[in-house]
């Protein structure tokens, strides 16, 4: 009896291992983000909680209902935006790692008043095949807008406005962006170019 009941001890104890196992994050995310995060500056340590196994649990991070769970949603907008004293010594910068590909349930991505002064849009965020939201506002890209955006096919909200020395050369690849709904260019550098493939479709702006 006194064995039997230890090794139920024993199975139950493996199963609930198991069972956390599958609630927490894939393995793949988890990776992905702690190389995004190596790559970052962080002055404030606002990401002092993305450390251990479940990078669901992490502040900014939103995962499904999946097993093992999936991060959907990277919410890592400077809450100080409205501050213009607070908001760079808030704001992340530094380098943003391709590994974010690997996020491939990714929908959601905010990185709004941040501080990526002098960077060019990654030209990879193109390749996100899931993604729905990206807010880029103030975030100090410069340089022209990577017409591999346009690839985005399921987006339906793109914000890349208050970044002053970002460019859109050439805006046809806007209207590959099937899906889009909401789109906000504000004080960019336009070209001459820019315009036709707007007036096309009925953005918001």
């Amino acid at each position: 009896m006194t064995f039997l009941y230890y090794k139920l001890i024993i199975l139950f104890s493996v199963l609930l291992i198991q069972t956390k196992q599958l609630d927490s994050c894939s393995e793949t995310d988890l990776q992905s983000l702690l190389d995004f995060k190596r790559g970052l500056t962080d002055p404030l340590d606002r990401l002092s909680s993305w450390t251990g196994d479940d990078c669901c649990s992490w502040q900014g991070i939103t995962c499904n209902k999946n097993r093992p769970a999936r991060v959907v949603k990277i919410d890592l907008h400077n809450k100080a935006g409205g501050d213009t004293f607070d908001i760079d010594s808030w704001a992340l910068g530094g380098d943003i790692s391709p590994s974010l590909l690997h996020v491939n349930y990714l929908s959601h991505l905010d990185l709004s008043f941040n501080d990526f002064w002098g960077l060019p849009i990654p030209i990879f965020f193109g390749s996100f095949p899931r993604l729905r939201y990206l807010n880029l506002s103030s975030t100090g890209f410069e340089g022209n807008t990577p017409s591999h955006l346009g690839n985005l096919s399921t987006l339906y909200c793109l914000d890349l406005s208050y970044n002053g020395d970002l460019r859109i050369d050439d805006s046809r690849w806007i209207a590959n962006l099937k899906s889009l709904e909401y789109l906000d260019v504000s004080f960019l550098t336009f070209s001459e170019k820019f315009g036709a493939a707007l007036f096309r479709s009925p953005y918001r702006m």
